[in-house]
C-alpha cells in the first residue's frame, strides 16, 4: 500500500544521508556551516504532492511509470553524487528496505518523533553522532537507525522476497557504517560529503580561518553589509 510504505521507510530516508549526502554549505543557516546534505535545507514536510514548492522527503504524486498494478516510489530528498559507493548504497539499501517493508518486516525502535527536524539535525553533524528523538522515547544516532535496518536485512538476506545481490549490499553497508563510527576522516576518500568536507576545510584554512570562527563571524559581517 503506497500510503503506508513511505511511512515505514521514512526513518531510513532520513538517516541514510550519512552515506548518500552530497555535502556542501548550508546557505540558509546563520553563518557558514558544512552539512552532509544541502538539499535538506529546502525540504519542508515529511510528504508532499509538490516537488517545486513545499517539498517533502517523500513525494506523494501518483505518477506510475510502469505497468498496471505497480506504483512509483518517488523521493526527492536524494542528491546527485559522484562516489560509486554512495550511489550503490543509496539504491541498494533503499531497495532492501522497501523489500523488507513490503514483506511486513520492520526493525524495532526506529520511528522518529519528528522526521524533518531529525533530518536537519543529522545533516548538520559531520561526526554522525547527533542523537535524534524516537517516537516511543529515547534517542538514536543516524548510524544506530541504519544498523537496525541492516541487521534486519542481514537476517533475511536469503529470503525469497530479497534480491540475489542482497548479501553484497549488506556487506558494503556494514563496512561503511563501521567506518563512519570512526568519524568523517575514515570515509574522506569514499563518500561525497566527506570528500567535500576535506576540500572546504583546506580552502578555509588557506585563507586564515577555521570552521568555528567562520560560523561565528558570518552573521556579523552580513549586518555590516560586508
Amino acid at each position: 500500500d503506497p500510503s503506508m510504505l513511505w511511512r515505514r521507510i521514512l526513518p531510513h530516508l532520513v538517516s541514510r544521508i550519512v552515506f548518500t549526502g552530497a555535502g556542501g554549505l548550508d546557505v540558509l543557516a546563520d553563518g557558514v556551516g558544512f552539512v552532509l546534505s544541502p538539499r535538506v535545507s529546502f525540504l519542508e514536510r515529511d510528504s508532499s504532492s509538490s516537488s517545486t514548492t513545499d517539498r517533502g522527503i517523500h513525494h506523494s504524486k501518483n505518477e506510475p511509470l510502469g505497468r498496471s498494478g505497480l506504483h512509483r516510489l518517488h523521493v526527492i530528498c536524494g542528491e546527485s553524487t559522484c562516489s560509486r559507493l554512495a550511489g550503490y548504497l543509496r539504491f541498494g539499501t533503499t531497495a532492501l528496505v522497501v523489500a523488507l517493508s513490503e514483506a511486513g518486516l520492520l526493525p524495532s525502535r526506529v520511528r522518529l518523533a519528528q522526521a524533518l527536524p531529525s533530518m536537519r539535525e543529522i545533516a548538520r553533524d559531520p561526526s554522525c553522532r547527533a542523537q535524534v528523538a524516537l517516537q516511543r522515547g529515547g534517542a538514536s544516532t543516524a548510524i544506530g537507525i541504519q544498523r537496525r535496518y541492516l541487521e534486519l536485512a542481514e537476517r533475511h538476506r536469503r529470503a525469497d522476497f530479497m534480491p540475489s545481490w542482497a548479501g553484497d549490499v549488506c556487506d558494503r553497508w556494514r563496512e561503511t557504517l563501521d567506518l563512519l563510527e570512526h568519524g568523517p576522516d575514515a570515509v574522506a576518500t569514499r563518500l561525497d560529503w566527506a570528500i567535500k568536507r576535506v576540500l572546504v576545510r583546506r580552502h578555509v584554512a588557506r585563507r586564515g580561518f577555521d570552521e568555528e570562527r567562520l560560523r561565528r563571524w558570518t552573521p556579523i559581517l552580513e549586518k555590516l553589509g560586508l
